[in-house]
């Protein structure tokens, strides 16, 4: 809910940031878990080319997707999405 709100509500500028922090994050939550990004596409049930996009800033994952994100990467929405 709070992505689309996000979406909805940001400026064009605002909402490529957000994409941004979104990737550099899952990056950095990834390389501390130790997670490989078949791994992640396994857990949140996608493949790895999904993924990809994800952490090159192509494309935002849906809400199902950052909930079970989430979970796998035990972090809060703020974190994953924050600068």
């Amino acid at each position: 809910y709070k992505i689309q709100c996000l979406r909805i509500m940001s400026k064009k500028g605002e909402f490529v940031e957000y994409l941004s922090n979104f990737s550099k994050n899952l990056k950095i939550l990834m390389r501390e878990k130790g997670l490989k990004q078949v791994e992640v596409a396994e857990a949140v049930g996608c493949n790895k080319g999904t993924v990809s996009k994800w952490l090159n800033g192509k494309i935002e994952p849906g809400l199902v997707y950052i909930a079970k994100l989430l979970e796998i990467l035990n972090c809060t929405f703020e974190e994953l999405i924050s600068d």
